[in-house]
């Protein structure tokens, strides 16, 4: 079960997939009636208690669902009124009330420091997506780039001064095998330092020789 009321943007509230679950209602039928209940209401309203966002399902797929401050709330479940629906309302009630209090409640010392740990926490860990993204993502730099062009040129001339059958093209066509790329600028930055020890190192692939039959 989702936690019934959480805060967001320093006020509490909850939202339709919630709603739908406590209320044992299909997700699809409480869009509905927040909709209808955004109509009624009036744009200044629901600008201020309504707003949309989306979640992820089990299979990956994006959905749109609401948060709804505790008077959106109260206009969308109005008219939820079996014995169930009210204690469910009750429930609601209340820890709107408690988020509320927590709000409002003077925090201690220790709570800011474990509410300022978490805060670097979640902050780490969204620079360390960043990172990921980056590294993964970002290619070479034009000064990487001509590194890495030079690199070949100096690689190719240096084999062939030693006798080897050494072209550009093999060279160009094996560091991008080994970095799995269709053209060798799009090497990931952070492998630049690998793909230049790639180029130092490389030799011409040896030809199969066939002996012929006599």
């Amino acid at each position: 079960m989702n936690q019934l009321v959480f805060i967001e943007n320093n006020q509490p509230v909850t939202d339709s997939l919630t709603i739908a679950e406590m209320f044992n209602k299909n997700h699809d039928d409480v869009l509905k009636d927040v909709r209808k209940q955004i109509e009624y209401s009036g744009k200044e309203f629901s600008l201020g208690n309504f707003s949309e966002s989306t979640y992820t399902n089990s299979r990956g797929r994006i959905y749109p669902k609401f948060n709804l401050t505790e008077e959106a709330f109260a206009l969308v479940v109005f008219s939820y009124n079996t014995r169930e629906a009210v204690q469910t309302k009750i429930k609601f009630i209340k820890e709107f009330k408690r988020m509320r209090e927590q709000l409002n409640k003077p925090m201690s010392i220790e709570d800011m420091i474990i509410t300022q740990a978490q805060s670097v926490k979640e902050l780490k860990h969204e620079v360390s997506e960043i990172k990921k993204v980056v590294d993964n993502e970002v290619w070479l730099t034009e000064r990487q780039k001509k590194t890495v062009q030079d690199s070949v040129s100096r690689r190719v001339f240096e084999l062939r001064r030693k006798g080897h059958d050494a072209h550009f093209q093999t060279l160009y066509s094996s560091l991008k095998r080994f970095f799995g790329v269709s053209k060798y600028d799009k090497i990931p930055r952070k492998d630049f330092d690998e793909a230049v020890s790639f180029i130092v190192g490389w030799y011409p692939p040896v030809k199969q020789q066939y002996a012929e039959s006599e």
